[in-house]
Parts: C-alpha cells; sequence; structure tokens
C-alpha cells in the first residue's frame, strides 16, 4: 500500500474551485491547421499551471489548500471558513481575468461539499457537483458560486465590518445564479482602462471569428454585456449589443 494514496471512508467537508477552458478542443484541433493558435495553447497552460502550483505566492500570509490541473481544467480546494472562501474566490479572480487578457474564456464553478484532495487523489461528491455545475448550467463564460460559498463570503463581510449583503468578490446574473465577478473587482486597480480595452479587443475579434457559430457568438454576447455593466464608462465609446 506504500505506493497508494488512502482515502478515508467519509469525504471530509471542502471548497472546491473547478475551471475549465472553453472552446479548448476547437482551438487544439485549430493548432493542427494554424500553428499560431500554439501560442495560445501554450500561454494558456502556462498560466494554469502557476495557478495550480504558485499559490502560497500569492498568499504569503498561508492558504491551506490542494490544486490539480489536468490539460485545460484547475482545480483547487481548501477547508471551509470564511477567510478561505474569500481567497478562493480572489484566486479565480485573477485567473478568469488573465486568461481573459489572453483570449481565453474560462467557465466553472465553486461549491462546498464532501471531497477527498491530496496530491494523488481527488474524488468525491462536491467534484461531481463542480463538473455538472460548469457542463449543464454555467452556458457562458462564468463560474457559478452556489448558495452554500456565498455564505461564507457573507460571514467574511460581516467580519470585516461590511454589509452582509455585500458583493465585491460575487454578481448574480439575470437568471438568479451568483457567478465570479472578476471584471467587476478591477474597477479601481491601476491600469485597469489599459486592460478593458484589451479584452475589448480580444472579444471584437471572438465577434469575428464566431460569425458562423450562433453558440459561440452568445458567450460572446454574454461577455461583451458583462463587460459593459463593469465598466466605468464604455471603452471605446460603444457598447456592443447581443447578436
Amino acid at each position: 500500500m506504500s505506493n497508494h494514496t488512502r482515502v478515508q471512508s467519509t469525504y471530509p467537508d471542502r471548497l472546491l474551485a473547478f475551471v475549465d477552458i472553453l472552446g479548448w478542443s476547437d482551438l487544439v484541433r485549430e493548432s493542427e491547421r494554424r500553428p499560431t493558435r500554439w501560442r495560445k495553447i501554450g500561454k494558456a497552460i502556462e498560466l494554469i499551471g502557476v495557478w495550480a502550483n504558485g499559490l502560497d505566492e500569492f498568499y504569503p500570509g498561508g492558504f491551506e489548500h490542494e490544486s490539480t490541473h489536468f490539460s485545460d481544467t484547475l482545480v483547487v480546494s481548501c477547508p471551509p471558513s470564511a477567510l478561505n472562501a474569500q481567497k478562493l474566490i480572489h484566486t479565480v479572480q485573477l485567473l478568469c481575468l488573465r486568461l481573459l487578457e489572453e483570449g481565453v474564456y474560462t467557465r466553472g464553478s465553486v461549491v462546498r461539499g464532501g471531497l477527498h484532495h491530496d496530491h494523488m487523489v481527488i474524488v468525491g461528491p462536491a467534484l461531481i457537483e463542480a463538473h455538472l455545475l460548469e457542463k449543464n448550467v454555467a452556458k457562458y463564460p462564468r463560474v457559478i458560486v452556489t448558495p452554500r460559498v456565498v455564505q461564507l463570503l457573507a460571514a467574511y463581510a460581516r467580519q470585516n465590518g461590511r454589509a452582509s449583503d455585500d458583493r465585491s468578490r460575487v454578481r448574480k446574473d439575470r437568471d438568479g445564479l451568483c457567478f465570479v465577478d472578476f471584471l467587476g473587482q478591477q474597477v479601481q486597480t491601476r491600469g485597469y482602462l489599459s486592460r478593458i480595452r484589451n479584452i475589448r479587443r480580444r472579444i471584437d475579434a471572438n465577434f469575428l471569428r464566431h460569425s458562423k457559430d450562433l453558440c459561440l457568438l452568445s458567450k460572446d454576447g454574454w461577455l461583451s454585456d458583462y463587460l459593459a455593466l463593469v465598466s466605468p464608462r464604455p471603452p471605446n465609446g460603444r457598447v456592443r449589443p447581443n447578436p
């Protein structure tokens, strides 16, 4: 048994972030015909690897977590607490933003549930729930946050003297689902307008690339609306409507 991980008979309660790259299969297929796609693939893999292996550097004060990445998917889990929920959502915000700056869309979910996760094995109901939410519910380039995780974020807000309904990390969408607010958090950061203009260019380029694919256009449209919603003013003087 020395070469195998011993899995407990009950799953520990953990928070889990499951983040996947949208359109990965198409991107890989395109790379056979268009070698320039390799740069985007390589950059995406590099960024996911950095987040999987370098989170300790992001949180010098400590962040008790496990991370696993395979192909275009990153999974990060941690014990459930208000502070850990805040750190986990912040981790997702940074990753989604950096990938979007490379023109790569992300989708996923953040859940709370039973999970065994160590450096060799990840298994449990929380992983199944997170995968199904990413696959069947998220639909757009967003990372869904379930109510149990939102409750922990509200607890963190109260602990830090903010209103319990503070939504500085998540935003409620038109369908009532909460998702990680990875663009709205950037409003007050240095270089925000420059970053937004770059993201707008990326989205506009995807509108052209996806002109014959209504499914992909709907994702471009959702992201364009989200960008317009959180921008202090339209970055290029106009707002592109949904196609």
